[in-house]
Formats: C-alpha cells, structure tokens, sequence
C-alpha cells in the first residue's frame, strides 16, 4: 500500500492512523491487487451512507454519478 503524505488534486487523504490501520487489514487480506473503496448510497439518517471495503476492481471515480453541481465538489 501506498501513503501519500501530501495533498491531492483528486481522491481521499487518510489520516496516518487511518492508513496504518487499512494497511493491517490489507495484510490480513493477504492479497497485494486489493485498493480501499469508499461508496455513497442512499440511506441513513442524512439521507446519505457511505461504505468502506477492499475490491480489486478498477473503475472511473463515481461512476453512478448522474450530474454535478457548478463547483464539481459535489454530485448526484
């Protein structure tokens, strides 16, 4: 696993603890093609639930992603 300790155009920074604890469960996995995949689905009390968990798949950022709005921040 990678840790990129500087900030990033695109994607999620982890927080030293955070990465240290994905890699532990990556060693567990015993698998080295697996990458931390974060989903947003409907649901929860904001309306939103986010999900963590390892896939080996390879796909375009948000790829259920309808529209975005002006800024590009945020989507639906």
């Amino acid at each position: 696993m990678t840790v990129q300790h500087e900030a990033a155009t695109q994607g999620v920074i982890l927080t030293d603890t955070a990465a240290a604890k994905v890699g532990n469960l990556l060693a567990a996995e015993g698998r080295e093609d697996l990458k931390l995949r974060i989903a947003v689905q409907p649901g929860g009390c904001s309306g939103l639930r986010y999900q963590l968990y390892f896939d080996e798949r390879e796909i375009d950022d948000n790829p259920n992603a309808t529209g975005s709005c002006a800024c590009g921040d945020s989507f639906h």
